[in-house]
């Protein structure tokens, strides 16, 4: 066997001493660090870049606010203007304001009017475009051409030309064009055109004109002055931004809108992106929001970030972000004041903002964080170079000693000095101790070589590469003739190697040799146990005679003494690992086995002749099961027999038939010449049919066996699950109702029987229940009662538990001392004269309102009621007759009876409203119990119909969940219900 090395971990002198001004280093440059990120210089960096964006922002913001209101927007004197001379057309005669969206003849002589105005105002305004559209109906009736005109100016802030020639025309009536002597655009035509091309109108035109027509407050012309964006004439590419104003003349009729317009094109020069942060990596933004928080409509092309689409912003902790961006993008954002507070554009709001990628919002920052960690990486790098060379002095002569001790052997046994004290020291301690182990090994040596016991051992340091083994090594192992005092390590790696096909049994560092020698067996333990990763020592021991007296002890404790078989400990840990394995069990059956006979055999001929017969029932247990089968005794006469590792059932039936008869066919001899057969019961369960584990198995192989031992003795029968299921469910049922009576866990509760008359509550029936585990229904209760012939306890019960809880109800103030009581008796029981003196002694004030009821569902024992009857005479109180029509002979019952009380089973008040067979059932016992003196309650009433029904139908009283469920102390009738009783009693 080649021994294995244990890795083990060490470290030079040079690494004690290094490693530790390495992490002093490390730790130091870590300090560093916290302390400068920690201060949040880097953060502080950050959030100055943010601020110093945002004023950028402010700063363009009020820039921007100055010219959209107080420069672009200035055309409310125009307006003004446009007005009066619209007014005085009108007055001459010349033009109807009411109908000068009918064509440009109708509008021409006013855009001739107002033509000079507009181009002053064009260049006063410096904007790109200027425009009136005259419209005099309701935009959201119908789209149609609109006549108008409108002037742009590609390049305001450029010097005016004298004779308009830097402006062209967009839309204007031809003789229009003529009159102003400029020139049209590519793209002119004389209307604004919507109808024929079937567009929707410009909001520059639709929302101030709308706003202007349906106005809902007193809002001013500079109100209703409306910014629009992403505007973009027809058969042009020139977006733009608009402001207009509706034209609203004297008489308050709106017959157009004038405004202005800004080219994006042009806006962008305003808003360039170099100013941002020098780089030209960042864009302006101007957005529209409305009630939709932090998602804007772009208003310009941003040429670095997609802006062709909504735009949505998500806040986080530093600012907003711009979201689903395919980089971090940062926005700074401000909101422009376009309105006051009085408009009817208040749910669109008008903002600028500066979007840049984080990392360019951040470069600086990021610059100055690189340049702290290069600093900090350049004193890292610096500082382990000193500790290596430092470490590497310190370490130095306590190398060269260690270098010595390995090459000792090769010198005089003397140390050289290292001229450091406590290292000189030590190489003294060193030299004496190394003197001292010698001689104690040798002293030890001596000792194992005069010992008894077989014992050798060998050690090997690699590192020294010395092998040491002592000279018997291999005579433990039988090896006599080899020859160990010239081996080396890798001969005796060999030699181990060439008898490992003889270890049995590995522990840790332990390994257990099984030798033969003649016809025995010969046990050698190997130990190994490392010193460090490269020493190691081992001792081998014979320990043949230990083993041996353990194997008898393992086989006494798992072996029954008589049979030789296992006993139940053993065959259940055998079991256990089989189970473990269900490649191997494949289809398996458990046999629990009884001996039939074996009482009578010890009774008659004494216990020698029990042991024989028990013997021979094992004998053949062997002789007829097959080789792999375990066999266990678990008990006197009870044993297990376990066949397993069969592709299917049948093989198995039948090799448990051949078991049954080969047992069968064998006997015993009793005195001289008696014989007596083996007779045995078994049961049988099967894996993995029945059971896959072993205490199931078991379980329903022990069941299988005492159903036999039952039944029909002498036979092999197979578990069946139904039956087992069944005498479980009687067992647990018939104990649980030993149980209840024992420990009287009856409860009560009280459902209230309610007046017809007033809704008052005029009794309460008393109802079983049960707290029991299964045994909770009271009909079972009672048909597990019947067949163990407990009903008389029942009944005892149900008595004197009813009226306990009826009297602690009216001690409470729950029930009223007059509310009668009705208890459920047991046709076939009667309680003992006993009984009957104790509950009417007990219970004596209430008797007078004690109600008992007779179930119509059972047959009557005429005897036990006329008992009944004369007890309730007695008490002054009644008898009631239940479920009435549920069960046989009611007509008869009702007649023998003679009750007071008559409860109509639920089965015809359930959905009586809807069936009229059922009302005139009821209507009949209605009318032949208040014939008779009796009075009639209604069972089961659960809706409100139900009980307008049979009130309709004139019962007496009122039972049912509509009412109130059963309860230990009932809650008061709903006030509602009461009310529509009286309502209902006093329509009747």
């Amino acid at each position: 066997m080649a021994v294995k090395k244990r890795s083990v971990k060490s470290k030079s002198i040079l690494k004690h001493i290094l490693v530790p001004m390495c992490i002093l280093l490390i730790t130091e440059i870590v300090i560093l660090a916290i302390s400068v990120y920690a201060g949040g210089i880097v953060e502080r960096l950050e959030e100055n870049s943010r601020d110093i964006l945002q004023e950028r922002v402010i700063n363009k913001k009020g820039f921007l606010e100055n010219e959209m209101n107080n420069t672009w927007s200035d055309v409310t004197l125009l307006a003004e203007t446009i007005n009066t001379k619209a007014e005085m057309l009108e007055k001459q005669g010349i033009i109807s304001i009411d109908q000068l969206d009918n064509g440009s003849n109708e509008a021409s002589p006013l855009i001739a009017e107002i033509a000079d105005d507009m181009i002053q105002k064009l260049r006063s305004n410096r904007v790109n475009d200027i425009y009136v559209i005259f419209n005099n109906h309701d935009l959201d009736e119908n789209v149609s051409d609109k006549p108008g005109i409108y002037i742009r100016d590609m390049d305001p802030a450029s010097k005016a030309s004298n004779r308009n020639a830097d402006l062209l025309i967009e839309r204007a009536p031809a003789s229009i064009v003529q009159k102003l002597n400029i020139s049209t655009d590519t793209s002119w035509t004389p209307l604004f055109n919507f109808g024929k091309h079937e567009k929707d109108y410009y909001k520059f035109l639709y929302r101030p004109y709308q706003a202007a027509l349906k106005k809902q407050k007193n809002y001013s012309l500079g109100d209703m002055g409306y910014w629009s964006a992403n505007n973009c004439l027809d058969g042009t590419l020139q977006p733009f931004i608009s402001y207009s104003v509706p034209l609203i003349d004297t008489k308050g009729r709106v017959y157009g809108v004038v405004g202005i317009s800004i080219l994006e094109e042009y806006l962008t020069t305003l808003l360039p992106n170099e100013e941002i942060n020098g780089s030209g990596h960042a864009s302006y933004e101007l957005g529209i929001t409305t009630k939709k928080a932090n998602v804007y409509s772009p208003v310009l092309d941003s040429t670095l970030f997609d802006c062709t689409s909504n735009l949505t912003l998500l806040q986080k902790e530093e600012g907003y972000y711009v979201e689903n961006s395919r980089d971090e993008v940062y926005a700074a954002i401000e909101t422009l004041h376009l309105y006051n507070t009085n408009t009817p554009y208040l749910d669109e709001q008008w903002t600028i903002m500066s979007l840049i990628k984080d990392d360019d919002l951040m470069a600086f920052s990021h610059h100055i964080n690189i340049s702290l960690i290069l600093a900090g990486l350049i004193t890292l790098g610096v500082g382990m170079l000193g500790c290596v060379l430092i470490s590497f002095k310190l370490s130095s002569p306590i190398t060269s000693l260690s270098k010595q001790l390995k090459t000792q052997k090769k010198t005089d046994g003397k140390l050289q000095k290292t001229d450091i004290t406590e290292i000189d020291q030590l190489v003294d301690s060193i030299e004496s101790l190394n003197q001292n182990l010698l001689d104690s090994f040798r002293r030890f040596t001596k000792i194992i070589q005069l010992a008894s016991v077989k014992m050798a051992g060998f050690e090997y340091d690699q590192e020294k590469n010395d092998f040491f083994i002592t000279d018997n090594f291999f005579s433990v192992f039988l090896q006599d003739d080899i020859d160990s005092s010239l081996m080396t390590y890798e001969q005796f790696s060999q030699k181990m190697k060439e008898m490992s096909p003889y270890i049995k049994k590995k522990e840790e560092h332990k390994y257990v040799y099984h030798l033969p020698k003649d016809n025995d067996i010969i046990f050698v333990e190997l130990t190994i146990s490392w010193f460090d990763a490269h020493h190691v020592i081992g001792l081998a021991e014979d320990v043949t005679e230990r083993i041996l007296e353990q194997n008898i002890i393992e086989y006494e404790r798992d072996h029954d003494a008589l049979t030789g078989l296992m006993n139940r400990r053993a065959f259940h840990r055998e079991m256990q690992i089989l189970f473990d394995e269900p490649e191997v069990l494949k289809t398996a059956a458990l046999l629990m086995v009884d001996l039939d006979n074996l009482k009578y055999i010890n009774d008659h001929y004494g216990h020698d002749s029990g042991d024989t017969y028990i013997r021979k029932a094992t004998e053949a247990f062997v002789k007829y099961s097959p080789s792999n089968t375990m066999i266990s005794r678990v008990s006197g006469d009870e044993f297990y027999l376990f066949f397993f590792g069969y592709e299917d059932e049948e093989p198995l039936r039948k090799l448990l038939m051949e078991l049954k008869h080969g047992i069968d066919e064998s006997y015993i001899t009793l005195g001289k010449y008696e014989t007596f057969k083996i007779k045995v019961s078994g049961g049988i369960s099967w894996y993995p049919k029945d059971a896959t584990t072993v205490k199931n198995l078991q379980l329903y192989s022990d069941y299988a066996m005492y159903k036999v031992k039952h039944t029909c003795k002498g036979i092999f029968a197979n578990f069946n699950k139904t039956d087992y299921d069944n005498d479980s469910y009687m067992s647990r049922n018939r104990a649980e109702l030993l149980k209840l009576i024992e420990t009287e866990s009856l409860h009560y509760y009280f459902q209230p029987i309610v007046s017809t008359k007033d809704g008052s509550v005029f009794a309460y029936e008393a109802l079983m229940r049960s707290f029991m585990p299964n045994l909770k229904n009271p009909e079972e209760i009672l048909n597990i009662a019947k067949m163990e012939s407990k009903l008389g306890k029942i009944e005892e019960l149900t008595m004197f538990k009813a009226m306990e809880g009826y009297q602690e109800n009216i001690k409470n103030h729950y029930f009223d001392e007059n509310t009668k009581i009705f208890v459920n008796s047991i046709a076939s029981e009667m309680l003992s004269p006993e009984m009957i003196a104790k509950f009417e002694k007990t219970f004596e004030p209430y008797l007078h309102n004690v109600v008992i009821e007779v179930t119509e569902g059972e047959k009557m024992n005429e005897t036990l009621h006329q008992q009944k009857q004369k007890f309730v005479e007695k008490w002054h109180g009644a008898l009631a007759l239940d479920d009435y029509g549920s069960g046989y002979n009611s007509e008869i019952l009702l007649l023998s009876i003679t009750p007071k009380y008559i409860k109509i089973d639920m089965s015809f008040i359930h959905n009586i409203d809807k069936d009229n067979d059922k009302q005139k059932i009821v209507e009949n016992i209605v009318s032949y119990g208040h014939e008779r003196g009796m009075l009639i309650i209604a069972e089961g009433v659960e809706t409100v119909d139900e009980m307008k029904q049979v009130m309709k139908l004139k019962v007496d009283f009122l039972q049912g969940y509509l009412l109130g469920k059963p309860q230990m102390k009932p809650a008061s009738i709903p006030n509602e219900i009461v009310k529509l009783i009286q309502s209902l009693n006093a329509r009747r």
